[in-house]
């Protein structure tokens, strides 16, 4: 239908004299080098082809390579005109024939819903189309025909029982009950799915560099590190703080300074203090920093006291704790569930040589926590810059777990500042921060980072805070937000097999609780592997 468009200009089109200026000896070049060209002999001016404007046509419904139950089936297509339309038809026929006309309805205004019903064949593959006619006679087709499989062999769609749409004041755990029934009378099985529709917010708090504040040096105090815990475990329930990350440099003399490590327990250790609601306490996790090792920076040497302190022996038989690489707990995981949202935690040990085993290992965890967003944490992660520039080991980190789909952020210490970065791949997007204090006044002044997850909105919001100063650090770089993936949709509720046709299906949904709001379907399959949702 393009023959009835007028192009001025294309890709690759050098050039266009169109002739329509009805006097003179000039003629414009309306593409390419646009070079105007001079007409001889006398030229004598006439009426040119009238082009016709074109209507729009977007097909709806059904889908493209869709099933339909049949044997009604119907079809819907949106119309579009910049003036005025005239009428809508519907074309099918099975596929490889040509279309026939069905139907066609009148219809006016620039736009337009066209919605037609016919009778189709069971088990026959079909392909259809709309034809858009305006006012002035000009036509368009979709862009693309549709297909779709009549069956009418698939399960009916199931009948809702209970809980009622807009049900309220429902017991816990609600019972969520389907009639089904097969045209062919076999059994079923029903598959439950639901989802929270207010999903909470919850809190992730990531602490830098501590090493200033256990040694006391450069102004910084074993106290500035308690304000930091205190203050978590004080505010959990009203910002709802569910983990609480490490990046490293714990300390800063490795294990020539037990000292220090007693004082990082001090701190830490508040936040296993045991509560009816988290009977292993507020879950954390730490990633080595280089000063954490003995030699500094060498991860082949020694991290006894790390290992003492927080080694496996500290974290075995807590809910949360996961595993660890290789003999010691210098890398390691933990799992939480935040509401609806399922994460997995990754601890990396600094190492300027990136230990491809490490990485592999770590490759390994999301994969096989594919359903968990993933928070990867490492202490030299990025350099200070806008954007931050990844270093040796967070650009190895980041090549060996970017293709989990799942890898949503990274976070790291070490350089001191504030900076971060955005990559893409696949269509993955993950962000990268750093955050470090210690080379600022009394050695970090408690600064930290609380990252506020919000899956209802998708977005992370990041902040700021020095519970020393009881002050928020409220500039670009220490207050923003981040648009990330969280909310996972519709999760597995259970499912019940064998159901016979006309019988009532029925599942409990255990995760649900008081005062929130859900929203759940079922799937029912018959033994052809034939699907119907509801």
């Amino acid at each position: 239908d393009n023959y009835q468009l007028e192009m001025a200009a294309a890709p690759g089109l050098l050039g266009r004299w169109a002739l329509d200026e009805n006097s003179g000896t000039t003629a414009a070049d309306s593409a390419g080098a646009q070079i105007g060209g001079t007409l001889t002999n006398g030229p004598v001016w006439s009426a040119g082809y009238q082009f016709v404007p074109l209507p729009v046509s977007t097909l709806i419904s059904p889908a493209d390579q869709s099933l339909e139950l049949g044997p009604d089936v119907t079809f819907t297509c949106d119309a579009s005109d910049a003036t005025d339309l005239a009428s809508a038809a519907q074309y099918d026929g099975p596929a490889g024939r040509q279309l026939s006309l069905v139907e066609s309805k009148v219809i006016s205004g620039t736009s337009a819903t066209v919605q037609l019903t016919t009778s189709l064949s069971d088990g026959q593959n079909y392909v259809w189309n709309c034809l858009v006619t305006n006012s002035a006679g000009g036509q368009r087709w979709a862009s693309a025909d549709f297909s779709v499989l009549v069956d009418a062999n698939f399960p009916d769609a199931p009948v809702l029982i209970a809980p009622l749409v807009g049900a309220v004041d429902v017991s816990v755990p609600p019972v969520l009950e389907v009639q089904v029934s097969d045209p062919n009378n076999d059994a079923l099985d029903v598959a439950f799915f639901g989802r929270d529709t207010q999903p909470e917010n919850f809190t992730v708090v990531a602490l830098p560099d501590t090493q200033y504040y256990v040694s006391g040096l450069n102004g910084g105090t074993p106290s500035m590190f308690n304000d930091q815990t205190d203050w978590i475990v004080a505010n959990r329930a009203s910002n709802n703080i569910v983990f609480v990350s490490h990046v490293g440099d714990v300390v800063q003399n490795g294990d020539l300074q037990q000292s220090e490590w007693l004082n990082a327990t001090d701190s830490m250790y508040r936040l296993e203090y045991p509560s009816q609601e988290l009977p292993y306490g507020i879950p954390y996790g730490i990633a080595i920093g280089n000063h954490d090792q003995t030699p500094v920076g060498d991860p082949d040497g020694t991290t006894t006291f790390f290992n003492q302190y927080f080694g496996e022996a500290n974290f075995a038989g807590r809910s949360y704790y996961g595993g660890h690489f290789g003999a010691n707990n210098d890398n390691s995981y933990q799992l939480i569930s935040a509401g609806t949202v399922d994460l997995i935690f990754v601890h990396l040990e600094f190492d300027a040589g990136a230990n491809p085993a490490v990485l592999a290992w770590a490759d390994g965890l999301l994969q096989a926590h594919s359903d968990r967003l993933a928070v990867v944490s490492t202490h030299y992660l990025a350099d200070i810059g806008d954007p931050a520039q990844f270093g040796v080991q967070g650009q190895a980190t980041y090549d060996a777990l970017k293709g989990n789909a799942n890898l949503i952020l990274m976070l790291g210490g070490h350089r001191t500042g504030e900076s971060r970065r955005v990559d893409t791949f696949n269509g993955n997007i993950v962000h990268s921060l750093v955050a470090d204090f210690q080379n600022g006044s009394n050695g970090g002044d408690g600064w930290m980072r609380l990252l506020e997850f919000s899956p209802g909105t998708d977005e992370i919001h990041v902040k700021t805070y020095s519970p020393t100063l009881d002050q928020y650090d409220t500039d670009a770089d220490s207050e923003f937000t981040l648009s990330v993936p969280l909310n996972p949709g519709f999760k597995p509720i259970g499912e019940v097999q064998g159901v016979a046709s006309g019988s009532v299906a029925s599942v409990p949904w255990s995760d649900a609780a008081l005062d929130s709001d859900y929203e759940w379907f079922v799937t029912v399959t018959d033994p052809a592997g034939r699907q119907t949702p509801g």
